[in-house]
C-alpha cells in the first residue's frame, strides 16, 4: 500500500510490543527536504507548465467545460423552484 511504501522510503521502524508516542517530525524534516532539492517552494516565473509539477496544468479552470456547467446550474435552478429535491 501507499503508506506501507512511504514508509519503506522514510525508513520508519516498526517496533512491535512497545507502546510509545510517534512523532512525526522527523518524517517531515525528511519529507521537506526533499522537497526543498526539487525546488518545489521556489516561485515560478514562467507563464507555462509548472516545473515541479509538469503534468499538471498552470489553470484548472481551463479544464472546465463550462457550457456543461450552467446547463446543469439552469437545470438545478429549475428543480429547486420546483421543489424537487437534489439526488
Amino acid at each position: 500500500s501507499f503508506l506501507e511504501h512511504l514508509d519503506q522510503e522514510m525508513q520508519v521502524k516498526k517496533i512491535s510490543g512497545e507502546h510509545c508516542k510517534k512523532s512525526v517530525k522527523q518524517d517531515l524534516k525528511k519529507v521537506v527536504k526533499t522537497l526543498q532539492e526539487q525546488n518545489v517552494f521556489e516561485k515560478q516565473l514562467t507563464g507555462g507548465k509548472m516545473f515541479a509539477f509538469p503534468d499538471c496544468p498552470r489553470d484548472y479552470l481551463q479544464l472546465l467545460d463550462t457550457k456543461g456547467l450552467f446547463l446543469w446550474i439552469n437545470e438545478h435552478k429549475k428543480n429547486v423552484k420546483l421543489g424537487k429535491r437534489p439526488r
